[in-house]
């Protein structure tokens, strides 16, 4: 009974350390610290020593080792890794790292390149640990242990990543700045404030090199550089100064350097003048001559430098500023260096004559000048035709294209609205009539007496009244009938029909008051070009001549073929185009025959002269007209 019971306080014990586990792995915990307390909590429950390992890439490292040992235990057996499953495999040994006692490994592979191992060794005389239930029950809370583990190093080795990666985006975006900017002096001073971003600087200077004197090129300040500024004049005193040093200095207030003492005597004056506490110079070479430095960057801390300027971060700025030169070389204002040379300023000055002259010439030599514009094809004779009334089409007696003559009929209509008044003022015609006659009738059978003369005159009353109700309804059902033969609509003039799916689209189709029906065209009256100027160009055509203004027309369907027209009339306002430009219509008479296969609507593309004008003024007209458009005042 004792040993049930003992058994009993043993899984009761296994359990809170488990639970104890659980709830400490939710906890903000590192890895190491975690290992070290389930290593003791472990050791104390079975009372012998514990160790974790873990391993990477076959690179073993403890983590947690209780209680220490003066030999601590030698790396977990490899033929216990063969294991690929996720789940941890427990395996007893009584031989191989501590003969003498009884030693469990319990593996968990997390990955195939990661792996968690716990060894657990009871010593010799332990009287815990010999049954299989006790075996079994350390076996069980060992894999526990590992598996809870499994989670704390796995979330701490997701938050390294993260930082790694946090980190990496932050150096990459801080190198890509080093390589923006357009000019040299720009790209400086994106390096300058770059660097003074990863050193934690407080100002960083580029100086460039040159033969007779130094030139500060930018600051991490940003400020404009003003050459007689006394920070600017200090800078490019220092790069004299360290021009001919074969190595980078870095100097601390109140810190021994082994730099020669002129050197050390002009950075101090420097420092002095400056205010700063610590300075670092670094000189970038020449990428072809290796012994011609170009480029001398001076970073200044106003306290000790927190941060180490890597050499691989030196590197890439070594880089930028060779970029920023190389771009430097091929830009437009190095092309202007050989003008030192006389014969090349003689070459230049003729060709300075040349282009005069030639821009003389086009300033004086008059050429054709015409105006572009967009249009359409419209008959001289048209007429639209519009529905009359609210109806629906019945009947459509003709075609798209089909020809016709003036007064033939075209489409029927009807308006049940008509009909049902038309029925009504009848109704009320007829009713009218009726009571009139039946009036008439009494008024004749009346005896003209003084009893009935009151009734007689009642009698006349109402027959002149009902006389007039039968002249508005005459009227009315007159009005309606010409409503009605308003409904069968009639050709305006002879010509063409012009309708594309006039069937489809009206045949038995209900139309409003007022609606588009068709198109009749006479084709042999002649044809209109409708173009559209643009506004900026209408003054253009307004300052020429009306009877000096020809156009030339080309319509899309027919490329090759040429069309003379003559402006007729030019519209008084502009007017927004469908493409959302303003425009001016101009209607331009087209004076050649057309095909008979050419339909309303045709496009095409026109140039109006407007007389001569020097080249100069056609080549760069719109360059004037941008000129002339801007507020100068």
């Amino acid at each position: 009974m004792s040993s049930i019971i003992q058994t009993t306080r043993t899984w009761e014990q296994a359990e809170s350390l488990v639970k104890s586990w659980d709830r400490g792995s939710r906890k903000p915990h590192t890895v190491k610290s975690f290992a070290d307390q389930i290593a003791k909590d472990l050791s104390d429950f079975c009372k012998g020593s514990v160790i974790v390992w873990a391993s990477e890439q076959q690179q073993w490292h403890s983590l947690a080792i209780h209680p220490s040992v003066n030999e601590p235990l030698t790396t977990p057996r490899i033929d216990s890794l063969v294991h690929t499953d996720l789940s941890p495999v427990a395996n007893w040994a009584t031989s191989g790292v501590q003969p003498t006692g009884t030693t469990l490994q319990v593996d968990l592979s997390l990955h195939p390149a990661v792996t968690l191992t716990l060894l657990l060794s009871l010593p010799a005389d332990s009287a815990f640990g010999t049954s299989n239930q006790d075996r079994k029950t350390i076996a069980d809370v060992s894999k526990a242990a590992v598996e809870i583990l499994s989670l704390v190093y796995l979330r701490s080795r997701l938050s390294e990543a993260i930082d790694q990666e946090n980190n990496l985006k932050a150096d990459t975006s801080v190198i890509a700045a080093l390589y923006q900017g357009n000019s040299f002096a720009d790209s400086c001073e994106r390096i300058c404030l770059s660097l003074a971003t990863h050193a934690n600087a407080d100002r960083v200077s580029i100086v460039r090199l040159v033969e007779r004197r130094s030139e500060l090129i930018a600051t991490s300040t940003g400020a404009v550089i003003d050459r007689r500024a006394e920070q600017v004049l200090r800078c490019e005193q220092l790069a004299n100064q360290l021009h001919g040093l074969s190595a980078d200095i870095r100097f601390t207030v109140g810190q021994r350097d082994e730099t020669d003492s002129e050197t050390i005597s002009s950075v101090q004056t420097f420092i002095i003048q400056a205010g700063c506490r610590e300075i670092q110079t670094r000189r970038i070479l020449h990428a072809e001559k290796p012994d011609v430095p170009i480029v001398l960057v001076i970073v200044e801390w106003f306290a000790v430098a927190t941060k180490q300027i890597e050499a691989t971060f030196w590197s890439q700025v070594d880089d930028a500023v060779r970029v920023a030169l190389e771009r430097e070389t091929h830009a437009w204002p190095v092309m202007l260096r050989p003008i030192r040379n006389s014969r090349s300023r003689r070459k230049l000055a003729w060709g300075f004559a040349a282009v005069v002259l030639a821009f003389a010439f086009m300033c004086i030599y008059p050429v054709t000048f015409s105006i572009p514009a967009d249009g359409k094809l419209v008959p001289v004779v048209q007429r639209r035709v519009f529905a009359p009334a609210d109806a629906t089409v019945v009947d459509i007696a003709v075609k798209n294209g089909q020809s016709i003559k003036a007064g033939e009929r075209l489409m029927t209509l009807r308006s049940t609205a008509i009909d049902l008044r038309e029925e009504e003022l009848r109704g009320h015609l007829l009713t009218a009539q009726t009571q009139l006659a039946t009036l008439a009738f009494s008024r004749s059978g009346t005896r003209r007496d003084d009893d009935n003369s009151s009734a007689s005159l009642n009698v006349s009353t109402n027959e002149e009244t009902l006389k007039s109700q039968v002249r508005g309804y005459v009227k009315q059902l007159t009005l309606v009938e010409s409503q009605q033969k308003e409904l069968v609509i009639l050709s305006p003039l002879g010509g063409r029909v012009e309708r594309w799916l006039l069937e489809q689209t009206l045949s038995d189709r209900p139309v409003g008051q007022g609606q588009y029906l068709l198109d009749i065209y006479a084709p042999d009256s002649g044809w209109v070009a409708e173009v559209d100027v643009a506004d900026k160009d209408i003054g253009y055509v307004l300052s020429t001549d009306m009877t000096a203004l020809t156009v030339t027309c080309r319509m899309r369907s027919m490329p090759d073929r040429l069309l003379t027209a003559n402006v007729i009339d030019i519209a008084r306002s502009a007017q927004i185009d469908s493409q959302g430009r303003s425009v001016v219509r101009l209607k331009c008479g087209i004076t050649d025959p057309l095909p008979d296969t050419i339909t309303i609507g045709s496009t095409v593309w026109a140039n109006i002269d407007c007389g001569k004008r020097s080249i100069a003024f056609v080549t760069f007209r719109g360059l004037i007209q941008w000129w002339a458009s801007q507020s100068w005042f």
